[in-house]
């Protein structure tokens, strides 16, 4: 009996052991053990007898032949660093180290415990309901590297819905609730221009009232419904936000109003550096104008390319009709804003639905449409079939790249999101998979995967340079080389090309274009010629311009002086140092070696608005230090983005960059 007792304890603490090592992930200590080597000498007995305050003891031999032994202790009594660093110090101890959590590296099965999932063909097609294995959007191997809901930055992520009104009470939506405002009140509690826009906002009677539709909450279930909590669906995002705004009317100008809505929680998330507004990186339109000409909606396409242009991708749903949208036009999906992703509806045997709208140069690509399971009212789930089926599956891919992008990306994006934004577009299109029905019907001939896109997005290249600013002094009538490095720390072919813009006669380079494999770099010989130029100084900035990698802009300056001036140029060498840089929350600003009575610093942004400017007092001694807190000309605080300062004085002007996270 005493036997059976003992077997069975050890059972009950292994079995708690494994329960316990589960939920924790790989890498991670496991408290109050270690791992020790001792000298083939040595002994253990010696080392738990000093220790006895710890509750040191041996759990099991590891290796006899090489004396490795595993040993517990109390981490309630001990620190884990101090109790390592002590047995370390230890005579007769070889090695020591904590206990880890491993993690097998077998095949992880990710389908989410949601009751339907194994409906959702268009997540994972395996045959069901005769459909084709693999014609969906590759979910399942997506989910492996995210499952959506934040950046990397912290940023929870927004998808607008442009639509009748989500059923904000479904219990498998994670839609998003303004807690800047205290709903019911009567009061602008955020102070966006919207009165109690707590669950976002109806534009269709210009109120907080939401209306609860049926192809709302189907949209948003697809984009996303909550994965893995044995509930329903699953969405393409388990985690993503859903803001719904009411404005899918047939009035062209309660559509304008909802865009407006997107465009100021976005603009005002922006400006507070994120207290206020949300960060929609995506908009949902499954609504549009049959055969409708572009030319006849001019602001509906500037309120997309508005929107575009803060960082806001719009997936739009092309016609539920048979017929080529380059030839007949649609609205929204034949407007030419790169800002809009044209979508188009694929069935489970990776065919066009018949009744689906196409065109090469105006329709994207495809995204499943037909048949497919969502969240429907009162907490129901229902099919249902159309392109404002297949966008959503877009709209949330994109959100989906958003929460896989790494740090650095996202602070790009927040400073260039014009330009970055783009490139979410680019990979959602190049990570298509290739269908007949599409093929010569569609810019790329394919149906969406997030799979791939999330590949093309962890794999790009990467465009570093080195130094990040050039500056050369030069007498007059004589020339000198200068290197500049460009390197591809990414995974993916870069191609580059470099650019000055006006470019002056006083600098040439060894190359303008190149290509670098992943790891590989390159150096640029930057050509100064201070030839028939008067003495001062010059200023032009070079672009390295890369399609899949973005742009880095690399500020240039020349100083000419002749050989009288060397003496008063040596005893000035004007510097202007920025530090911490990036930084968070305030930064400092010094000058030295610049004696001037008129000095002016300004701060201003990537697109050349000035934010902040002030005159400086007379800089006699040479030197002068600001402590400038992110406030612009009004106090308003700045959003997290790519900032130029730029001091100028009768003789010098000075120009630097830094980046506000």
């Amino acid at each position: 009996m005493f036997l059976r007792i003992i077997i069975i304890s050890l059972l009950l603490s292994y079995a708690t052991a494994a329960s316990l090592y589960s939920q924790q992930k790989q890498g991670d200590l496991i408290p109050g053990q270690l791992i020790i080597q001792l000298d083939h000498l040595s002994s253990m007995d010696k080392i738990e007898k000093s220790l006895t305050f710890t509750g040191l003891k041996t759990m099991r031999v590891l290796s006899e032949r090489l004396n490795i032994v595993l040993v517990e202790y109390n981490p309630q009594l001990v620190h884990a660093e101090d109790m390592l660093l002590n047995i370390r110090s230890k005579p007769g101890v070889i090695n020591a180290q904590y206990n880890h959590v491993v993690e097998l590296r077998g095949i992880v099965d990710n389908t989410p415990d949601d009751t339907m999932f194994p409906d959702q063909w268009n997540m994972n097609n395996t045959g069901q309901n005769s459909g084709t294995p693999g014609a969906d959007i590759d979910a399942l191997k997506a989910w492996d590297i995210t499952t959506g809901g934040l950046t990397a930055m912290g940023d929870t992520i927004v998808v607008a819905v442009i639509d009748g009104g989500i059923e904000v009470t479904h219990i498998d939506l994670n839609v998003f609730k303004n807690h800047q405002e205290i709903p019911n009140n009567g009061i602008d509690d955020d102070q966006n221009g919207y009165i109690d826009d707590y669950y976002g906002w109806n534009a269709v009677d210009n109120s907080p009232n939401q209306p609860s539709s049926a192809h709302a909450t189907h949209v948003a279930g697809i984009i996303g419904a909550k994965g893995n909590n044995t509930e329903g669906v699953a969405g393409v995002n388990w985690n993503v936000k859903t803001l719904s705004i009411a404005g899918s009317s047939s009035v062209e100008a309660i559509v304008v109003a909802a865009y407006a809505y997107a465009y100021e929680m976005r603009s005002l998330y922006d400006e507070t550096s994120g207290e206020k507004g949300c960060f929609i990186v995506a908009i949902n339109a499954s609504f549009g104008v049959n055969q409708g000409q572009p030319e006849n909606y001019p602001i509906w396409e500037a309120m997309i390319d508005s929107l575009g242009r803060i960082g806001v991708l719009t997936a739009g749903a092309t016609a539920n009709l048979d017929y080529d949208v380059d030839q007949v036009g649609d609205i929204p999906t034949a407007f030419e804003t790169p800002y809009l992703i044209s979508v188009t509806n694929t069935t489970k045997s990776d065919d066009r639905y018949f009744s689906a709208a196409y065109g090469a140069n105006s329709i994207d690509l495809g995204a499943p449409g037909t048949l497919i399971l969502s969240a429907m009212l009162n907490n129901t789930y229902n099919y249902r079939t159309g392109t404002s089926m297949a966008t959503p599956h877009v709209a949330g891919a994109i959100a989906l790249l958003f929460s896989a992008a790494d740090a650095e990306f996202i602070q790009n994006y927040k400073a260039n999101p014009a330009e970055v934004v783009l490139q979410i577009k680019q990979y959602i299109l190049d990570g298509t998979d290739s269908i007949s029905g599409l093929v010569g019907k569609s810019v790329t001939g394919g149906r969406l995967n997030v799979y791939n896109s999330l590949m093309k997005l962890l794999n790009a290249p990467k465009l570093d340079v080195n130094p990040e600013q050039l500056s050369c002094s030069l007498l007059t009538n004589n020339t000198e080389i200068k290197e500049l490095q460009v390197q591809n720390s990414g995974g993916d072919t870069l191609f580059y090309t470099l650019a000055i813009e006006d470019q002056p006669a006083w600098i040439s380079l060894g190359t303008y274009n190149g290509v670098l494999a992943s790891g590989m770099s390159e150096t640029i010989l930057v050509n100064f010629n201070s030839e028939g130029l008067d003495t001062g100084f010059y200023y032009c900035e070079m672009s390295i311009v890369s399609e899949n990698a973005g742009t880095k802009t690399v500020p240039v300056s020349l100083e000419v002086y002749t050989d009288v001036s060397v003496y008063e140029r040596d005893q000035e060498h004007p510097k202007l140092s920025i530090w911490p840089n990036p930084a968070s929350s305030q930064v400092n600003l010094n000058i030295t070696g610049m004696n001037s009575n008129v000095a002016t610093i300004t701060i201003s942004n990537l697109s050349g608005n000035i934010l902040f400017s002030t005159r400086l007092p007379a800089l006699e001694s040479g030197n002068f230090e600001l402590i400038w807190p992110f406030g612009d000309i009004r106090g308003n605080k700045l959003a997290s983005g790519m900032y130029i300062v730029e001091i100028v004085t009768e003789t010098h002007k000075m120009r630097s960059k830094f980046v506000l996270y």
